[in-house]
């Protein structure tokens, strides 16, 4: 064990470095999946292929931050590097400001990369593809529909292999996985209480986390004996140096904050928390009493008119509301194949609350508010006082809960 000192990072730091770094994929996939919804001609064979491309991604990004900055690509956002663990005797960290080939003995080497890059990039990428084969092909969902396949004896040899792969998904892939997180366990515990190696991974490449420790600043007066030196360009926050460490601290807030509001959407449109908060709001609302039904329906021109009354009126007189303010209103087309707004043919059919159905553009412009009908309407009210339909179902009058969210596009 090393005795702890200033440049030792706690447990938690390694912790969310690598918690972070596990997010970003998900995240990127969820990303791309909404936005292959919008253009799937393009995006479709980027999606389906993800995991490659990300693992190409991920290789070259890892490879240049190891060669230059003893660390990953999310280690270098938590001010974490890497450094080759001393084979004969631990060298204090004090020293390496005195000792000139200090550092250079520390810094990775090609065969330390490359034990990096397996446990950091191929791996995950391994542990991906064996969990969604095993979701397809072991899980208990899968096993309800599965039937037990014989040894293909008589088979090709990729029938073979997917046999033998099938089997070790069912029988042997849920106890590996169970030892990777339990050999992750015993690392991270085994660090909290000084061990060297926080991770398996680590441990292959015998390598350990240090805090990043920023260069001594140059003398004074060397500070001008750089060839093209010019008065005022170190402080120039237009040099390149300055600009990309600007660059890497805003990315440091940023990467965790995008990737944390991106988990937060899919969480919240994958739960009932909307719903149910979007209930919670619509209980305070007056709701009308039930509309009556209207014996023989009505003219195609009666604007005015519903199927009902909504506060004690006979059936087939005036809709109106609380306040007892007539409700503008349509009239039920007859036959069914026409949109009692338009009294065209419905294009892209859309069902109400009430379950009358209508165009889409129609009944959306009527919730809003901003039909033409309406408008129309309102220039024949004159003095009297008339509830436009704002919010309300066209035909019945009634509240539409929601607004146009609770609109309902009907798949013919």
């Amino acid at each position: 064990m090393d005795p702890p000192d200033d440049t030792t990072p706690s447990i938690f730091e390694p912790l969310s470095a690598w918690q972070l770094s596990s997010l970003i994929p998900p995240s990127l996939r969820y990303i791309l999946a909404v936005l292959t919804h919008r253009h799937p001609r393009c995006l479709l064979r980027i999606l389906n292929n993800f995991d490659e491309l990300y693992l190409i991604l991920s290789l070259a990004i890892e490879t240049h931050f190891l060669r230059t900055e003893n660390s990953t690509f999310v280690e270098n956002f938590y001010g974490l590097q890497r450094e080759k663990l001393p084979s004969v005797f631990p060298i204090p960290r004090a020293g390496a400001a005195q000792t000139s080939d200090l550092p250079r003995a520390l810094r990775l080497r090609k065969r330390d990369i490359q034990l990096s890059l397996l446990a950091e990039v191929f791996a995950p990428y391994l542990k991906r593809k064996l969990d969604e084969s095993w979701e397809i092909h072991a899980s208990p969902s899968a096993r309800l529909v599965r039937t037990d396949e014989e040894y293909p004896s008589e088979g090709t040899g990729k029938q073979k292999f997917l046999w033998v792969y099938k089997l070790f998904l069912r029988r042997l892939y849920p106890s590996v996985n169970m030892a990777w997180f339990a050999s992750k366990l015993v690392f991270q515990m085994s660090y909290l209480f000084g061990g060297r190696y926080a991770s398996p991974g680590l441990w292959i490449a015998g390598l350990r986390l240090r805090r990043g420790v920023a260069e001594a600043p140059p003398a004074v007066e060397t500070l001008g004996k750089g060839k093209g030196f010019t008065p005022g360009e170190g402080r120039s926050l237009l040099t390149p140096r300055v600009m990309a460490g600007a660059v890497a601290g805003g990315l440091k807030v940023l990467l965790p904050t995008a990737i944390f509001l991106l988990k937060f959407l899919e969480w919240w449109h994958a739960s009932d928390f909307a719903r149910v908060l979007s209930k919670k709001v619509n209980e305070g609302l007056e709701l009308p009493p039930p509309v009556g039904r209207v014996e023989g329906g009505g003219k195609r021109d009666d604007v005015g008119r519903g199927n009902g009354a909504e506060k004690g009126d006979d059936a087939g007189k005036e809709v109106r509301n609380l306040e007892g303010v007539r409700i503008l209103t349509v009239a039920v087309v007859e036959g069914g194949g026409s949109c009692p707004i338009c009294l065209g043919v419905i294009t892209a059919p859309t069902a109400a609350q009430s379950g009358h159905v209508y165009c889409y553009k129609c009944i959306y412009m009527w919730v809003e508010g901003n039909h033409p009908r309406q408008e129309m309407g309102e220039e024949g009210w004159g003095d009297e006082k008339w509830d436009s339909g704002k919010g309300r179902d066209a035909v019945t009058g009634r509240r539409v809960l929601g607004g146009t969210r609770g609109l309902r596009r009907v798949i013919v």
